[in-house]
């Protein structure tokens, strides 16, 4: 699967390049999913309905954004009546909108797509997006399947750290759930097994990335498709 994903768009030139540019790409790299962050469109600050209705008309699977989806209040009933229109999922409960949604490729394939702040130079009224990402993706998207959650993020950092995250509840996850446990990679057994023979549980999340993102993927690509509260 082929995933495009479009930084900031910032006012009438971002859109301009958008229109003039989107579709060439996604016919010449084969795109079969593209998320934009459209945050800045309406001048570099913000969005409003009008240009959110202009976008919405292009190849767009998922519009994303950060703080700065506030600035334009109108923009607030779109944030709670669009399923693909996403502010980030960890703002304090009780803001409008959604952090996540799950969409379709043209194919039928469903993609999860959760959108994230960082705190790193942004105003101090997030939540850790670590602890957030947790929480969303546990309880909220239940790991439909590994492969197919786009993860919002700026910081190589932070990919990394899910990684080793997700490996660590995957050995969790292999002692207290039997259909998973049923339905688990050859490679994610063997994994688990030597985790708990020697006792490694504390390695598993200081694993480099080189380590930690093979074996989380080799541990999930294969997940059972009942439960969880994905639409």
């Amino acid at each position: 699967m082929n995933i495009l994903f479009v930084g900031d768009v910032v006012g009438a030139p971002g859109r301009r390049a958008l229109v003039e540019g989107l579709d060439g790409v996604i016919d010449r790299h084969r795109i079969d999913f593209t998320i934009v962050n459209v945050e800045n469109a309406a001048g570099g600050f913000g969005l409003t309905i009008e240009l959110f209705d202009e976008l919405s008309k292009m190849p767009i699977h998922v519009f994303s954004s950060g703080n700065h989806i506030w600035d334009k209040k109108e923009i607030y009933d779109a944030l709670n009546s669009s399923d693909r229109l996403l502010r980030p999922a960890n703002y304090p409960p009780g803001n409008p909108g959604r952090g996540w949604t799950v969409q379709k490729t043209a194919a039928g394939i469903p993609v999860g797509v959760l959108n994230l702040q960082g705190q790193v130079f942004m105003p101090a009224n997030a939540d850790s997006p670590f602890r957030v990402a947790d929480e969303e993706l546990w309880q909220s998207l239940n790991f439909v399947t590994y492969r197919r959650i786009v993860r919002y993020c700026k910081s190589r950092g932070f990919a990394y750290a899910f990684d080793r995250a997700l490996l660590a509840e995957a050995f969790d996850r292999m002692d207290r759930d039997v259909e998973f446990r049923r339905r688990r990679g050859t490679a994610g057994i063997i994994a688990q097994r030597l985790v708990r023979l020697l006792r490694l549980q504390n390695l598993v999340a200081r694993l480099p990335p080189r380590f930690a993102t093979p074996m989380a993927f080799a541990c999930w690509h294969k997940l059972p498709r009942t439960g969880g509260h994905a639409p």
